[in-house]
């Protein structure tokens, strides 16, 4: 005859049992998120995720606020500007005038009365010109270097945000996608979910789904291109396109405050000084002044970057030494990066900018 255990035997067994199987249940618990932890997740809500999402929330949030700064300084760029060639636009009337009362001093059978009344207005319209340039002209040109300083300072901190935040983005992706093929990962989420009862998943989460796609909306927004650069001498050349069809080599040069063309290039694009034309003083690099004439270029292209209406000056014909300089009125628009070594020149900019 077989003879049961006594109740009080079989509660003692079930908790024994009990007993055994928390601790091991604890043990796989904490086993798992040690895995986890040990390859940089973390727990938030129902997702396991990299704490690289933290910093990439942050840069992106940093790069909006940078945008609004630089949309900001543009406008107020743009106004000084404005205030700038309403400025210089007089003087080039007044030098104009200046230019036919002149024209008349060489006028046959000239009085004396009639001289001397053309040289008070001469002198009239110097002594004017002189108070503006020495007074309004030099006070606004130095607004407008300052609120320029500003907003480049402004547009190559956004640039440089923009396209940091967009390859954090891009490798935080990439060590997901790694995760996901990891068997440890995928094993150690599974058993967290049916240890809590309550489905784990891997990220990347929503919120960085959402700053991954600003990111790279911001990113879309900058056009960046690796141009080839030629060097000769130590001299950099780059092939430029001017006004949309002719293409011309120039000297990359980041000294030069303008583009400078000399008199037979500057005629082979179509700009030919005239006696109206706005004569400036040019420094050359071996520190020689001379009188050049300021002009506009319609267009100038240098790979995918284009600049409409680019100031330059052209350089009298007996500088026939002289080598065409790609300057300051084009490189400004951008931010760029000259590596002689490798001959490339690495390109930035901010569309509509």
């Amino acid at each position: 005859m077989r003879r049961s255990l006594p109740t009080c035997a079989l509660a003692a067994m079930f908790v024994t049992a009990c007993v055994l199987h928390v601790p091991a249940a604890r043990a796989d618990k904490a086993s798992a998120e040690k895995t986890l932890a040990d390859k940089g997740l973390t727990k938030r809500g129902s997702y396991f995720v990299l704490e690289g999402e933290t910093e990439l929330a942050k840069k992106v949030s940093a790069a909006r606020r940078s945008k609004s700064v630089m949309d900001r300084g543009l406008r107020d760029l743009r106004k000084e500007e404005a205030k700038l060639k309403r400025i210089k636009s007089y003087i080039a009337g007044k030098r104009f005038e200046a230019r036919k009362w002149f024209k008349q001093l060489s006028e046959p059978n000239l009085t004396a009365a009639r001289n001397n009344q053309i040289v008070a207005k001469l002198e009239l319209i110097e002594g004017e010109l002189k108070e503006i340039e020495q007074g309004p002209l030099k006070k606004q040109q130095g607004v407008f270097n300052e609120v320029n300083g500003t907003y480049i300072e402004a547009r190559d901190k956004y640039i440089a945000m923009v396209l940091e935040s967009q390859a954090d983005s891009k490798k935080l992706a990439k060590a997901y996608e790694d995760l996901s093929k990891d068997a440890a990962v995928t094993g150690a989420i599974k058993q967290l979910s049916e240890a809590d009862e309550k489905k784990y998943v891997l990220g990347p989460s929503s919120v960085f789904k959402s700053q991954n796609a600003v990111a790279g909306t911001m990113a879309r927004q900058i056009i960046t291109e690796d141009i080839e650069v030629k060097v000769e001498n130590d001299v950099p050349w780059v092939e430029v396109i001017i006004n949309g069809k002719q293409r011309r080599s120039m000297v990359l040069d980041s000294g030069a405050g303008l583009i400078s063309l000399p008199w037979d290039v500057a005629e082979g694009i179509g700009l030919t000084p005239s006696a109206d034309t706005p004569v400036i003083r040019l420094q050359l690099a071996d520190g020689k002044i001379v009188e050049g004439w300021q002009m506009e270029i319609k267009s100038v292209q240098l790979g995918p970057f284009k600049v409409d209406n680019v100031e330059c000056a052209v350089l009298p014909k007996e500088l026939v030494a002289a080598e065409p300089l790609l300057g300051g009125t084009f490189l400004k628009h951008f931010v760029y990066k000259l590596d002689l070594k490798n001959k490339r020149i690495d390109m930035a900019r901010v569309k509509g900018h």
